[in-house]
């Protein structure tokens, strides 16, 4: 998870550091400003996923996660088409129903009350899902374009995957309708055993929903955001022994993909995730966990 807050030489490089050590996705979190400082420089994610896309050659790229209040998904499902083919079909698409005050402010929009928040992001997803798949689109409640089938065609077949952040049932009943993989963060400002408590009841619900919607719940990937204390008091980063244990446990509470704040060292007190110690989980812990 890459916070566009910094130079764009320097996202880059912490970019392709992580493809050099072989992440397989690399992720750009998606506001109009830095929700908790929107005086902070802050770099565009979608023009920065463009670049990205030509600066690296095998990691994925996404968006962690693009909302309805920023962008109309008429113009999301456009820029997605258009990474998707300069990466060369290495794009997956990050949606959520957008949470920041600052969004909206910018936006020009009143914050939306939870009911429509719901509704809206459903329809945008919706929509996101049909033009990716060259689909045509009919106006919608919110929503009120005719969209005809949009090219060029993705690369990858029937579209690029979808990863839908969702904590609660509506959200969660998009996510199994249309997700590829679902998108969770636990909890902000819990204790290690609250996080993982929390999170495990979260996997819960989701296949649940999955099984409400018809799925099968393995279907659908799990994702957990972590890796700084604002997220979870654990510093996973701590050693080769905290870093598996932390994957492990959370393996066992049903997640099965993670992504960290990269670089760790970033967002951890100093010594508390020194550079030698996060290149040996890179390099020795990640591929043994990934085999085990």
């Amino acid at each position: 998870m890459l916070i566009p807050k910094v130079s764009w030489q320097t996202l880059r490089d912490h970019c392709l550091l992580a493809e050099r050590l072989g992440f397989d996705h690399a992720w750009i979190d998606d506001h109009l400003t830095s929700p908790a400082d929107p005086a902070q420089d802050w770099l565009e994610a979608w023009s920065t996923l463009a670049a990205l896309a030509t600066a690296t050659t095998t990691i994925r790229l996404g968006s962690l996660v693009s909302s309805p209040v920023v962008r109309h998904p008429a113009l999301l499902a456009r820029q997605a088409l258009t990474v998707e083919r300069i990466s060369q079909g290495r794009l997956e698409v990050g949606l959520g129903s957008g949470y920041a005050d600052s969004d909206h402010a910018l936006a020009g929009s009143r914050p939306w009350p939870g009911r429509e928040r719901a509704e809206r992001f459903r329809e945008a997803v919706a929509l996101v899902d049909r033009v990716l798949r060259g689909e045509p689109v009919e106006p919608g409640r919110y929503y009120r374009s005719r969209i005809p089938p949009l090219g060029p065609r993705p690369v990858r077949s029937p579209r690029p995957p979808l990863t839908v952040a969702a904590h609660g049932p509506h959200a969660m009943a998009t996510a199994a309708r249309y997700g590829d993989a679902w998108s969770t963060f636990g909890g902000f400002g819990l204790s290690a055993a609250e996080h993982l408590d929390r999170t495990a009841r979260q996997a819960r619900r989701m296949e649940r929903a999955c099984e409400e919607a018809g799925r099968d719940p393995a279907t659908l990937g799990r994702t957990l955001l972590t890796g700084r204390p604002l997220v979870s008091s654990e510093n996973m980063w701590a050693g080769p022994d905290a870093f598996a244990s932390f994957v492990s446990r959370y393996r066992a509470a049903g997640i099965d993909r993670f992504v960290f704040y990269w670089p760790p060292q970033d967002y951890w007190p100093h010594g508390q995730a020194d550079e030698d110690t996060v290149r040996r989980i890179v390099t020795d812990v990640i591929p043994a966990l990934r085999n085990s």
